[in-house]
């Protein structure tokens, strides 16, 4: 396939996406309610943070600065937290490449639907994705590895 071939099936493919996309606005729901669901996902990863200025704002200054923060120097003390750390942060992985999946899953199954001419919508595309967690789970624990 030559550089103009490639050009051209390039072209025809925007120009039907964009087809899809204004014979089906409902499409556009899929970004919308995932940027909504953003926010939830950064105040998941925001939490230790926010616990640990909350405790600094209320009186809990003395407690982080006190021995047990500064004795975390210690391999004993460090070994636990860095285990918490490291879960949580798998955790909070784990979390927003489903939540990405999900989503994905709904709306490509909305796109299918579109192409074969069918209606689409926000609830049919949740409802898709929602029948398979099991493996947009397993999809997002390979995918993270």
């Amino acid at each position: 396939m030559n550089l103009a071939q490639k050009f051209q099936n390039s072209w025809e493919l925007m120009k039907t996406s964009l087809r899809v996309i204004r014979d089906n606005p409902r499409l556009a729901l899929f970004p919308i309610v995932s940027f909504f669901g953003t926010p939830v996902l950064v105040l998941f990863f925001m939490a230790p943070i926010l616990v640990m200025m909350a405790a600094k704002f209320q009186g809990g200054a003395a407690w982080m600065d006190a021995q047990v923060w500064l004795a975390a120097r210690d391999a004993a003390l460090q070994q636990p937290f860095r285990w918490v750390f490291y879960s949580y942060g798998a955790v909070i992985y784990l979390v927003s490449l489903f939540a990405a999946a999900f989503f994905n899953v709904a709306l490509y199954h909305e796109i299918l639907r579109a192409l074969a001419g069918e209606r689409v919508s926000l609830k049919n595309g949740l409802r898709f994705a929602s029948g398979r967690l099991g493996s947009i789970l397993m999809w997002s624990l390979l995918a993270g590895t």
